[in-house]
């Protein structure tokens, strides 16, 4: 056949939404050149839940940096009235700007732990419907990793206590990312958040930030 090409997409069987056209052109030789487009479907008398399409990251990417950056295209028929995007279930982002097609989101991931990351957007029509998606992504934080400490603020007067050997701020939070209390310089840790509440036991982050330093802590009681 011979240029121009062209095929033709009956679009009424479609549900309303974004999908993402790829056309993928092949000469003699094998090689390939291929472009992509975004296009919305509307069809009149639907309402259909929001469409939402991850374009980044891609599922099983490896994620290094202090920002993590999501990139997603998101439609309705009648209108987006909000977007949350969660990171293992929790929620870190709320989006009710309302509008409709490409959103950028930006989450601070230098206090995580790394390892296999769920990322959820959860997307609400303006009729309250809403849709998800979801996908794993790999978060590798390359901060130095120091010795794992214990401890057991049970008044015992053994392991009541973490001791950091560092003059500067100490920053802990909880497994989610979540700050728990900051110490200053040579203030040891003795598992309470910044209210002076005991905090549950399991697993707790430490960060210097000044010495580009991470380590781990283990709550007991």
């Amino acid at each position: 056949s011979t240029p121009p090409y062209f095929w033709i997409w009956d679009t009424r069987s479609c549900n309303n939404g974004s999908y993402i056209l790829k056309v993928v052109a092949y000469d003699s030789s094998s090689q390939y050149s291929e472009e992509s487009i975004i296009v919305t479907v509307y069809n009149l008398g639907i309402d259909e839940i929001p469409n939402i399409i991850m374009l980044s990251p891609s599922p099983g990417d490896k994620i290094s940096g202090e920002k993590l950056r999501i990139y997603a295209n998101i439609e309705d028929e009648r209108g987006i009235s909000k977007v949350e995007v969660y990171l293992n279930d929790i929620l870190y982002i709320t989006n009710n700007s309302g509008i409709k097609g490409l959103y950028e989101f930006s989450i601070d991931v230098n206090n995580l732990r790394s390892g296999y990351y769920h990322i959820k957007i959860v997307a609400y029509d303006t009729s309250n419907q809403c849709n998800s998606v979801q996908q794993v992504i790999y978060l590798e934080n390359n901060r130095k990793i120091n010795e794992e400490f214990f401890v057991s603020p049970n008044g015992d007067g053994i392991n009541d206590v973490v001791n950091f050997s560092t003059n500067n701020d100490v920053k802990i939070y909880d497994i989610n990312g979540i700050l728990v209390k900051t110490l200053n310089g040579n203030e040891p840790w003795n598992a309470t958040d910044e209210s002076g509440k005991k905090v549950s036991s399991g697993f707790y982050i430490f960060v210097i930030e000044k010495e580009n330093t991470t380590g781990s802590i283990v709550v007991s009681k």
